[in-house]
């Protein structure tokens, strides 16, 4: 069972941190409602707190891309930036796991978590889909960080990190967006 009193926050830098500008769909399975966690909080719930000490000593520390709780805030050092990026593709951005019983071994050990295929929402007119336990946003999808607009991201990477390139625009920084309906990730990068 989880501890609740314990909390990844305190070992883990702000890039750990769940995105609060993320999805947070209610779940369930059955009568069960399913609590949301990001992986360094299941971690650390499962007592690996030697595996989250050694991603803040090695990762945090590393002098080569600089501190991870900053790299994606800051802007590039340019005056101007152009984006594109396709909308309106079903999107993944999330899974669904449920705990299984382990059992181990001398030479096997057994993943705590799988996906949960019986997973469902529990509002099917919030814009996201469900199937083998993995969430979907679609182009039905309202976005918190659009005013609402209903849109979804490329096919890879989710609508809110896509356009976090806005953020970016200042009095001294020109940023211009072009989002092409149903256009793939990949196809764009492929394009170039």
């Amino acid at each position: 069972p989880f501890k609740k009193e314990k909390s990844f926050k305190r070992i883990c830098s702000l890039v750990c941190e769940p995105s609060k500008d993320g999805a947070s769909p209610k779940i369930m399975r059955g009568d069960e409602m399913f609590h949301e966690y990001p992986g360094y909080d299941i971690i650390e719930r499962e007592g690996l707190t030697d595996t989250l000490q050694m991603i803040k000593d090695v990762y945090d520390k590393d002098t080569l891309i600089g501190p991870r709780n900053k790299s994606s805030y800051d802007p590039p050092p340019v005056k101007r930036i152009h984006a594109i990026y396709g909308i309106n593709l079903p999107t993944e951005i999330g899974s669904i796991y449920r705990r299984k019983d382990t059992y181990f071994t001398d030479s096997n050990l057994k993943n705590l978590y799988k996906l949960d295929p019986k997973a469902m929402l529990c509002d099917k007119k919030a814009g996201y889909t469900v199937k083998g336990g993995i969430l979907m946003e679609t182009n039905k999808t309202p976005q918190a960080v659009a005013d609402g607009r209903q849109v979804s991201g490329d096919g890879t990477v989710p609508f809110w990190s896509l356009q976090h390139c806005k953020t970016w625009k200042a009095a001294d920084r020109e940023v211009t967006v072009v989002e092409l309906d149903k256009a793939e990730h990949r196809e764009i990068l492929a394009d170039s």
